[in-house]
């Protein structure tokens, strides 16, 4: 775990703070951010960690301009990619003046796969997807609370994903889970 650690990828916009393997089974709660430097928090080939309680707020202004082939690279909340076991559960994702992010939770590679267990959390705001991972097997999405996210509430590239309960308000769409076999995704409002 280190703060805004500049070895991971050269390319990366610093977070707020990284976890790293070999710090398996580490656990974030209770932590208040808010406007993070880039992203909030990076999640890389872990296993068994947990981020739960935290108040996540603000980060990009809309209007940012990005020398990334794409904004999904430099203004994610939480990454987590290549993670396995991870529960993201009770966090609030909210905007902060005006700031929001592209994606509050985003797995950024469809070519390594994670798993996790995303449940009760509150997403507010969003100017891309306010969930969007792809490369997710075997993982619950549930009792989520979507509002007023630019694009989807949640878009899962995966299989074996469950994806119930969750309410989504607002915003220009609901849930899209594809690429994949056995999907559940049912009981959504």
């Amino acid at each position: 775990l280190g703060e805004r650690c500049p070895k991971v990828h050269r390319s990366m916009t610093p977070y707020f703070f990284y976890v790293v393997r070999p710090a398996d089974h580490c656990v974030v709660e209770n932590v208040h951010m808010r406007d993070a430097p880039g992203g909030f928090a990076m999640f890389l080939n872990v296993k068994d960690c947990r981020m739960s309680n935290c108040t996540i707020e603000g980060g990009a202004p809309r209007d940012i301009k990005t020398p990334e082939p794409g904004p999904c690279t430099r203004y994610l909340g939480v990454s987590i990619t290549g993670t396995t076991g991870m529960i993201i559960q009770g966090n609030h994702f909210g905007i902060y003046q005006g700031r929001s992010m592209f994606s509050w939770i985003a797995s950024s590679s469809s070519r390594v796969t994670s798993n996790a267990s995303i449940v009760g959390n509150v997403f507010e705001g969003g100017y891309d997807h306010a969930l969007y991972c792809s490369g997710l097997f075997k993982s619950v999405v549930a009792g989520n609370t979507s509002r007023d996210s630019a694009g989807l509430a949640i878009k899962l590239l995966g299989s074996d994903l469950t994806v119930t309960g969750n309410n989504i308000t607002g915003g220009r769409g609901g849930i899209s889970a594809r690429f994949g076999s056995r999907n559940i995704i049912a009981n959504n409002t």
